[in-house]
């Protein structure tokens, strides 16, 4: 997962000052959590229950801190030269949609239903920020 406080985190804008908003591809996923199956599936469901809605939240909760910071950051080093943003026409944005139509179609010979199931994610926030970059 990448987003553009890490961007700054990691100093990537020393070695790539060039950033294209093109609204193609997810910058976050702050709500992953890690669990043995086992221990998951030993839960009790009302646990589980929880367990999922508190990750939802915590997503949201840094999903929205780590744009407010990467936004800020963005506006910011723009603002100093140190980074160029590109922001990617909505003409051009079909063309590199277009342009993954590859490796999606990788995924789904490799993965599967789990690839399938990727492209269907991929698609749906394709469309939902399709006015947006």
């Amino acid at each position: 997962c990448w987003n553009f406080s890490r961007y700054f985190e990691t100093n990537t804008f020393e070695v790539l000052p060039y950033v294209v908003m093109s609204g193609v591809t997810s910058e976050s996923c702050g709500g992953t959590f890690v669990m043995n199956l086992d221990v998951w599936d030993s839960l009790p469901a009302d646990v589980q229950q929880i367990m999922t809605e508190e990750r939802k939240e915590q997503e949201k909760w840094v999903n929205d801190l780590e744009k407010a910071v990467g936004d800020e950051l963005l506006e910011e080093y723009e603002a100093e030269g140190i980074i160029d943003i590109y922001i990617l026409p909505s003409e051009e944005r079909a063309r590199w949609v277009a342009a993954c139509d590859p490796f999606y179609e990788t995924l789904v010979s490799e993965w599967g239903e789990k690839g399938k199931k990727v492209l269907e994610i991929a698609r749906y926030y394709q469309a939902k920020y399709a006015g947006e970059s």
